[in-house]
């Protein structure tokens, strides 16, 4: 015959078993997530760069963004935080 198992015991086994179903869960939800949001950042450029069949002449070129000017190209930082107390 087995022997009586110590409330500490099941305790501890519910502890163990909710904790992993929390860890599984969290991996579950984590894979989801990258699965659903990682194919929606496609390239646009090859969408932009395309030129119409009927299309003769010279191509223009694509806006990939913003252009990057060498006076521009350092990026602002916001000034320090002022609160009210001194």
């Amino acid at each position: 015959m087995q022997r009586p198992t110590s409330p500490n015991s099941q305790r501890l086994r519910t502890l163990r078993r909710r904790v992993a179903a929390g860890v599984l869960a969290t991996f579950v939800a984590a894979w989801l997530a990258v699965a659903a949001l990682g194919k929606g950042g496609s390239s646009t450029a090859a969408a932009t760069s395309t030129t119409p069949s009927g299309s003769t002449g010279t191509q223009s070129q694509s806006d990939d963004g913003p252009s990057v000017d060498q006076s521009q190209s350092q990026s602002s930082q916001p000034g320090p935080v002022v609160t009210g107390q001194s």
